[in-house]
């Protein structure tokens, strides 16, 4: 990995994830072995894509605080595509009733418009034509430090050690 000017260096498809103090980011970084919380999608502009913490989906101005991972998608990754998923979820409430579920039992099903962060990100990259995760593993399954242990993302910035 190189030296990484943020947010020049940023490109659009980047994966941004997130460590806080948070209590319910804390909950998560302990339940699913962390070190990370939170993942949002870069898009340009200094603007992410993402399902917040009590919002949900939307478009967010590009935050660096407990930013501690940048993961870059190849470049067959379709922002397009995804970005026009992104239109028809925009505004979907944020997924507190999977978010415990996905932890500690085996069910697949999806609330309906509703997602936590990296169920949003794994439906955000497939519809950009790109499984950032195996496509067998449902996306309510998906934590946001499976990315960081997924080979088909380039690690582009990392501040801890897994």
């Amino acid at each position: 990995m190189n030296i990484v000017r943020l947010p020049d260096d940023l490109k659009p498809g980047d994966a941004l994830l997130y460590s806080s103090t948070d209590p319910v980011d804390w909950v998560i970084e302990h339940v699913t072995g962390g070190p990370v919380a939170h993942i949002e999608g870069y898009i340009g502009d200094s603007e992410s894509v993402a399902s917040r913490n009590g919002v949900g989906v939307g478009k967010y101005a590009l935050r660096l605080d407990g930013l501690v991972a940048v993961l870059r998608p190849p470049a067959t990754f379709d922002l397009n595509n995804a970005m026009n998923w992104f239109e028809i979820v925009n505004g979907d409430g944020y997924d507190w009733q999977d978010l415990l579920p996905d932890f500690f039992s085996a069910e697949n099903q999806q609330t309906p418009n509703r997602l936590f962060c990296s169920a949003f990100m794994t439906l955000w990259y497939t519809e950009g034509n790109f499984n950032a995760i195996s496509p067998n593993w449902p996306a309510n399954k998906v934590d946001p430090v499976d990315f960081l242990k997924t080979p088909a993302l380039e690690h582009v910035l990392e501040t801890f050690k897994l």
